[in-house]
């Protein structure tokens, strides 16, 4: 098997360069013989779109262009109804009298979910747990990890875990003749596990990532293993077209932090970009026009700049949800329509339920059921226009670092607010702290802006 290891920093084409390589092998090999693994759907589909434009492929030409899951899903021949979903986590809830969501974040801010959360851990990567043990009552996390798997067996269900576990005691092999893995420094290491079985006889291994971008070590992954695995070819990519040179030169500056990494020397575009220290948003020059990223270690600082921007009636996602609801428009446009309208004309249910009052002789801003808040908001964005296309791209996005890694802007506004428990982290286990906000700063495509913490705990640039 010949192995080659591919380092891709920030911007400088690591997918690019993955779906033009998948282009040359698919000239030689056939799309059933590859298989393309990422971290994430939209990085395995990636690769599967590609085949399918550029040569004619059907969909089902390419059944190996998927994430690990997705691939132990169909090689284990499950169905939907055996996989664990949300009433079997509220039975369980019920059964325990705890309160799981099965959902978890970087922050597990979800309650008792962060008892599940270890059972899974200790699965995937069990060094992992160690850190959150401090967090947790010994008898609890007893309880859970004794009653989850009867729970499961009885319920005759499986979890995502389960999936790669029974894979590998199945000693699957896939028939692929080549495997490109995409993000594998976010692999946990049962998943690593899972790709050596999987792809050991494959004549080409392409194994793709970046040991500096590695800022999901909370939910297992193992960048030991993208570290050490002794690999025969190593290529790494040594241009962004993302950093303007000074940006890049003050990331340098981060991830020279991290002990426990492979030194890379990146060449930047040859441009020069804009960093700022601000202490405010009225420092910035916010519209509706340009790329704007805010971005936080934590999403409880999120609200301060969500309140902002829509005390300025702009557009914006907040956490990947606009900040207006398209139904709320029609809603409005439909109460305008019946102000003039014939009095005898029956009114849908949706007016009936949101107005105060059938008096259209009130403007809709006086007369609909809204918190003064929304109804403010919304006469800025329908003075705008913004109402008449609410389909157009939003410029303005809010979020938590680790949720837009891969994603990039003209203006990137960096908080460096912490929690007090982020903020130990970062005594405890500075090279995790640092990768994230080195994942921050390289979102920076123009113009890079920290905005000074308010309170106690703060990333020091």
């Amino acid at each position: 098997m010949k192995i080659k290891k591919i380092f891709g920093s920030p911007g400088t084409g690591k997918t690019t360069y993955l779906l033009n390589t998948l282009e040359e092998l698919l000239k030689t090999y056939n799309p059933e013989e590859i298989a393309y693994v990422s971290f994430t759907k939209k990085g395995s589909y990636e690769g599967r779109d590609r085949a399918i434009k550029r040569f004619g492929f059907k969909e089902n030409q390419t059944p190996f262009f998927r994430t690990l899951h997705s691939i132990a899903f169909n090689q284990l021949g499950l169905n939907r109804s055996d996989v664990i979903d949300k009433q079997d986590y509220k039975e369980f809830s019920k059964q325990l009298g705890m309160n799981f969501v099965g959902y978890y974040t970087e922050e597990l801010k979800h309650g008792d979910d962060l008892y599940l959360h270890l059972e899974y851990l200790g699965r995937n990567n069990i060094k992992a747990v160690q850190s959150f043990l401090p967090q947790v009552k010994l008898d609890k996390l007893t309880l859970v990890l004794k009653s989850y798997p009867k729970f499961k067996e009885k319920m005759r269900i499986l979890d995502f875990t389960d999936m790669i576990e029974m894979f590998i005691k199945k000693d699957i092999v896939l028939p692929v003749k080549i495997a490109i893995v995409d993000e594998a420094q976010d692999l946990t290491t049962l998943q690593w596990e899972m790709i050596f079985k999987a792809f050991k006889n494959v004549n080409e291994l392409y194994i793709a990532g970046d040991d500096d971008q590695a800022i999901y070590e909370w939910s297992g992954a193992d960048i030991n293993k993208f570290i050490e695995t002794d690999f025969k070819e190593i290529k790494i990519l040594d241009k962004t077209y993302r950093l303007p040179d000074n940006i890049l030169t003050l990331s340098k500056k981060i991830v020279e932090r991290i002990t426990n990494r492979v030194p890379k020397w990146i060449n930047g575009t040859g441009k020069k970009g804009t960093i700022s220290h601000i202490n405010n948003f009225e420092d910035l020059l916010i519209d509706n026009q340009k790329q704007w990223l805010f971005l936080s270690r934590n999403n409880c600082f999120l609200k301060k700049v969500e309140d902002y921007c829509r005390g300025k009636g702009l557009l914006y996602n907040y956490k990947g949800e606009p900040s207006f609801n398209k139904r709320d428009f029609d809603i409005i446009k439909q109460y305008t329509y019946y102000q003039g309208a014939d009095k005898n004309l029956p009114l849908p249910s949706i007016i009936k339920a949101n107005i105060k009052e059938q008096n259209f002789k009130l403007e809709w801003y006086d007369n609909l059921k809204w918190e003064p808040e929304k109804i403010t908001y919304y006469r800025d964005l329908i003075k705008k226009g913004i109402h008449k296309e609410p389909d157009q791209i939003i410029n303005i996005n809010i979020n938590t670092i680790h949720t837009v890694k891969g994603g990039e802007a003209d203006n990137v506004v960096l908080l460096q607010d912490m929690t007090k428990n982020v903020y130990n982290n970062l005594e405890t286990n500075p090279d995790s702290e640092n990768r994230i906000f080195y994942v921050g700063i390289t979102r920076s495509k123009e113009n890079l802006y920290f905005m000074q913490g308010t309170g106690k705990y703060n990333f020091e640039i």
